[in-house]
Order: C-alpha cells, then structure tokens, then sequence
C-alpha cells in the first residue's frame, strides 16, 4: 500500500503539472526566446492577451500593440490596444515614443471607433502631461477714450516655437465699436519673433464693454494652443477708460472648434 500510494501521488502531481502547463504554455509560448520580458504574437490575440501584456508592460510592447491596433480583425481587440499601449507608456513615462503613431491614427484611419480612441488616449496623456505652452499677446490702446473718438487698439503677438499657422484677431465687436480694420487674420509665426497688429475702433456709443483677442497656433492637424485676453471699455460723453484684465489664458490640446 505503501509503494502504490506513493505512486498514486507522483502521477496526481504530473498531472497537476500537465494541467498547469495546458493553461499557461500559450502564454509562455509567446514570450520571445530572443529577448527577457520580450512577446511575439504568433497565433491569433485574444483579449486575454492585450490584458496579459498590459499588467506585465513587456520591454517590446510598443512595437506589438501598434501592429495589433492596426492589424488585428477585432475592432475591440484594435482598441483596447491602443488604450494597453497608453496605459504602459504612461506607466514607463514614455509617452513621447508613442504620440506620433497615435496622431497618425487619430488623422488617417478610416476606423471611427479607432480613431475616437487615439483622440481620447492623446487627450489622456495631456492630462497628465500638459504640453508647453508656447503663445504670447500683449495689449495696448492708444488714443482718447470717449464717445466719438477714433482709438487704436495695438496687439503683439509672439510664439516660442515656429508655427505654420496662426489664427489672430477679435471674436466680436459690440453694434456701436466699429472697426475700419480686418477682425481676423492668418500669419505665419517664426520662434521668438513677434508681430503687431492694429485695429482702428470707433467709440460711437456709451457704457462698458468687453472686446475679447485670441491667438490660435496651429502646431499640426492635432496639436494648438489658444490665448485669449479680454480688452475692458468704459465710454462716456466726455471721458472714459480701458483696461486689459488679468494675464492672457492659454489652452492647449486638441481644437475643438474648426473656425475661430
């Protein structure tokens, strides 16, 4: 009885050891001989997978969850690849390795679900890793404030980075400041070398106004930056004043209006 237990008890732990392989050798199957803590996906991913990799932030993770979320058949598998991708690089504090390949995706597939997935992913990173602000506006007014007169409002316009394309003016003009000027334009900025623009307004009637200016730098199709400063007026008769109120905000992050 001795002997035959002591057997019995060799082929359970066997077959404990078969049954353990049966549910981890996949899994251990996919690890890369050529590299510790390296995946090859050989045969087809499954969601189990993505999770896998995701908890273990293998060393070659980006290069395996970009072709996944551009390859795999499974609109969710592609997804949630991107967002396992996000999730390690923002763990790693690599996310300046992936933001290019998810810009890419946010402006060329023709997957909408993907595609909502880069967007909101970049939006995730910006969140925890605000981008530089870049933009700069500093505002005078020159002339006479009050009813009648004809001032000038003097507007200087810098960016730290070269800009293809800059958007610059006022967003709306009360009935009764008219202006002989053009509200919008569009201007090229080089890196540390500002502009000035002029706007002639009219003080045709009386009371207290607020003129907002913008700037919005277009980096790329996904990147901007707007600052906005609001230009406050008091019109009377005989005399008036202005002020520019408070320090210019800036928004970074993705455009969420097509036209300013």
């Amino acid at each position: 009885m001795g002997s035959t237990g002591r057997y019995l008890g060799i082929v359970l732990i066997v077959l404990i050891i078969l049954g353990l392989l049966a549910v981890f050798w996949p899994n251990l199957m996919k690890r890369d001989a050529g590299g510790a803590g390296d995946y090859n996906f050989n045969s087809p991913v499954t969601l189990e997978d993505i999770n896998t990799l995701q908890l273990e932030g293998p060393a070659n993770y980006i290069g395996e969850l970009e072709r996944i979320s551009t390859s795999h058949p499974d609109p969710y598998i592609r997804q949630r690849s991107v967002t396992a991708l996000t999730e390690i690089a923002i763990r790693k504090n690599e996310t300046d390795k992936i933001e290019s390949f998810l810009k890419d995706i946010a402006l060329n597939t023709k997957d909408s679900q993907l595609r909502t997935a880069a967007y909101a992913n970049i939006d995730l990173i910006r969140s925890i890793h605000p981008p530089e602000q870049h933009g700069k506006m500093n505002i005078t007014v020159d002339g006479i404030i009050r009813q009648g007169q004809n001032i000038r409002l003097i507007v200087t316009i810098l960016s730290t980075k070269d800009v293809p394309e800059a958007t610059f003016g006022l967003y709306r003009l009360p009935a009764d400041i008219p202006t002989s000027s053009k509200m919008k334009h569009k201007l090229i900025l080089q890196a540390d070398k500002p502009q000035t623009v002029q706007f002639d307004l009219q003080l045709q009637g009386t009371g207290e106004y607020m003129i907002p200016v913008f700037l919005m730098l277009s980096f790329d199709r996904v990147d901007y930056e707007v600052v906005e400063q609001l230009v406050y007026f008091k019109v009377e008769t005989n005399n008036g004043e202005y002020r520019v109120l408070g320090e210019p905000t800036n928004t970074v992050g993705k455009p969420e209006r097509t036209e300013l």
